[in-house]
This record gives structure tokens, C-alpha cells and sequence, in this order.
């Protein structure tokens, strides 16, 4: 491909989907093994002949992050990574000092801040939320609304959540009606932050050219952090992570 060195090099990608996830995925996301190797296939080619872009994660788990999230639209997932990128490095305050190691997000860690329920439910998903979202509209909302609308408010209470179906019972903490005890689950997430802290931390290693972005794309990159308290800033962004620790 090139001599360059990357964040993490081209991998050959083996589905570890199920027949009933793959189903899923093909009329939901229109992914097929097919269209994921040619889409990952244009994404890596983009990278490489890209001006903008010094450094990346070139590995098919990073990349297909990009592509799910757009559908397999690639030109619409190369954007969605190059703002990704530029993000990080536009607003570094706010993604330094995420290691698990730091007193402080581990505090936050044991303190069970936010931690997905370790047993799968029914359908094969890890749950930190119960559903998920396809459609919120608003209408010229602040910027900190979107957190809001994101992670809370979705139901009035637990037995509202629970008659909902999205969420099952036996996939709770015990002090919630399910089976493990919450310390448990706190601890086995912090043995899963521990194992993927490697490539969590190599995303710093992650680059563009910040030159080449106009003064409009970077206050882009930004926008949608803005007017959120600083210290809640870390933390979203720390388990906006979710994806790489627990995504296939």
C-alpha cells in the first residue's frame, strides 16, 4: 500500500456478526460483505491520498465505525472521519487526560458514572442505553440540548423502560431488579478499559493538517461542545468511546 506508517495498519476484517446480526445489519445499514470490503477498501485509499490527513487508525474495526454510522455512504463517512480527527486535535483541552490510569477518570470509573451492563440481552446487545435513536427533531436548539436529548429523558422510570421491551430485566444490576451486583459490573468495565487503554491512548497519535481546514471547518469540528460545563466534557467524550471497547 505505502511506506508510511499508520496509527494502526490494514487488517483483512472477519465478521464476527451472527446470521440474525448480519440480517440486521444488511436491511438497516446496508452492510454485506461485499459492500464492507469496498467500502473499506475506498476509505483506506482516501486516507492515503488525502492532503488533510497526516496519521489514522487504518484498521477495519476504526473505519467501520465511520461507515455504519453513515450507512455505507463512504463519501459521507470520510467526511464524518476527517471531522472526527480534526476534532480531537481542534479541541484538544477536551480529550487529554481520558487514560484510565488518571486518578480522576478512574475515580469516575469506580464511582459507575456510566458503564454498560455486561451480560448481552436477547438480541446480542450490550446495553448502556435502550434503544436506539433514528429520529430527533429540534429547532434551534443550543448546542448542549443535543447531550441532553442523547442520554436522558428517554423514559420516566425504570418500569416504563422495562414494559417499553427494550430493556430486559436480567440485563440490570441487582439493585435494579437484575442478577449481578453493580460493584461487579463496574469492575469487569474497568478490566475492559484497562485492556483496550493501548489503542484508546494511540488515538492521540491521530493527525491532520490543520492548515489546510478553513477557520469555518474548525469552529465546525467544535460547535456542538460548546456551552457544555468543561468538566462534562471529558466525561461524554470518554464514553464516546463506547463504540471501540464494545463494538464488532
Amino acid at each position: 500500500m505505502t511506506d508510511r506508517q499508520w496509527v494502526t495498519e490494514p487488517d483483512e476484517y472477519v465478521c464476527p456478526l451472527s446470521v440474525e446480526t448480519q440480517v440486521i445489519a444488511k436491511e438497516e445499514l446496508r452492510e454485506d460483505e461485499n459492500l464492507r470490503q469496498t467500502a473499506l477498501a475506498s476509505m483506506r485509499e482516501w486516507i492515503m491520498q488525502n492532503p488533510k490527513i497526516k496519521n489514522c487508525r487504518m484498521d477495519s474495526k476504526f473505519l467501520l465505525r465511520f461507515l455504519r454510522f453513515k450507512k455505507f455512504h463512504v463519501t459521507l463517512a470520510q467526511e464524518a472521519l476527517e471531522r472526527y480527527v480534526l476534532l480531537r486535535q481542534t479541541f484538544g483541552v477536551a480529550f487529554s487526560c481520558l487514560d484510565i490510569r488518571i486518578p480522576m477518570m478512574e475515580e469516575l470509573t469506580d464511582l459507575g458514572y456510566l458503564f454498560p451492563c455486561p451480560k448481552r440481552d436477547s438480541k446480542g446487545r450490550k446495553k448502556t442505553l435502550p434503544m436506539r435513536h433514528k429520529e430527533v427533531h429540534c429547532i434551534n436548539a443550543h448546542p448542549s440540548m443535543k447531550f441532553a436529548l442523547d442520554f436522558g429523558m428517554l423514559y420516566t422510570n425504570l418500569n416504563e423502560a422495562l414494559d417499553s421491551g427494550y430493556l430486559e430485566k436480567d440485563v440490570l444490576p441487582k439493585e435494579y431488579g437484575g442478577v449481578m451486583p453493580m460493584a461487579e459490573m463496574i469492575a469487569l468495565w474497568k478490566e475492559e478499559l484497562k485492556k483496550s487503554h493501548p489503542i484508546l491512548m494511540s488515538h492521540d497519535k491521530m493527525e491532520v493538517n490543520e492548515e489546510l481546514f478553513s477557520p469555518k471547518a474548525r469552529e465546525g469540528a467544535v460547535s456542538a461542545l460548546k456551552g457544555m460545563p468543561y468538566p462534562v466534557d471529558r466525561r461524554a467524550i470518554l464514553y464516546a468511546e463506547l463504540p471501540e471497547i464494545l463494538g464488532n
